[in-house]
């Protein structure tokens, strides 16, 4: 995994407390932490929680990833806010009670602000996310295999 540090959280947007879970997470990553793209390479369930402004979270492992999103916030530049760029499946978990935003520049080169090569699943029961796609020719949410599975949570696409 390759994750720099640098805190980009904006003083007057802090962001809302992360829930308390019990998981076993095989890493959790401060988003507001990072100055960089954050690159998950093993497979895993990997906690996002806080602020990613001008980047993006790449998934790159040679097996099935679960991004567990805990009150996070990804605005994404140059590419899909999330993008995974394996065939391998990627599932997204949304926190009960909290709300995540996710967004894309627009300028890139897959069709969505969350992309995934692989088989796509967003789940969670009272979680919130707000997905909002700036591609000129893609969506929201898309899949180069299409195959995307909703499975819960408060889901809106902008």
């Amino acid at each position: 995994m390759i994750a720099n540090a640098n805190n980009n959280k904006t003083p007057n947007n802090p962001s809302p407390s992360p829930a308390v879970v019990d998981k076993d997470f095989t890493d959790s990553f401060d988003l507001t932490e990072q100055s960089a793209n954050l690159e998950i390479t093993e497979p895993g369930i990997y906690e996002l929680t806080g602020e990613l402004i001008d980047h993006s979270v790449i998934v790159n492992a040679n097996g099935e990833v679960t991004l567990y999103l805990n009150n996070a916030t990804i605005s994404a530049v140059e590419m899909a806010a999330i993008a995974n760029v394996t065939p391998n499946a990627l599932t997204i978990e949304l926190a009960d009670g909290t709300e995540n935003i996710l967004s894309d520049g627009g300028a890139s080169d897959y069709d969505g602000c969350i992309y995934s090569d692989g088989a796509l699943t967003i789940k969670g029961d009272s979680g919130k996310l707000d997905v909002t796609g700036k591609q000129a020719e893609g969506e929201g949410i898309t899949t180069k295999s299409n195959d995307i599975t909703i499975d819960g949570g408060v889901i809106n696409v902008f």
